[in-house]
């Protein structure tokens, strides 16, 4: 395992410990008034020339037949 590798493993490590002591990461179940979240798939994440894109066409189509 890399320096790299090793120190990320660890930062994740710390972040999960710090969040689930906070009570993050539990099952919370759908709630009294539950809602409906809006993703923006923004250009950065679904044109493939954009270093953090990956191919969304599918989630797209389905997004823009929905409307």
């Amino acid at each position: 395992m890399s320096d790299l590798e090793r120190l990320a493993t660890e930062h994740l490590a710390e972040m999960h410990e710090r969040l689930t002591a906070r009570g993050f990461g539990g099952r919370m179940g759908f709630g009294e008034r539950p809602a409906v979240l809006v993703v923006d798939l923004i250009r950065g994440f679904t044109d493939e020339r954009c270093p953090l894109a990956s191919n969304l066409d599918a989630q797209v189509a389905a997004l823009e037949t929905s409307q």
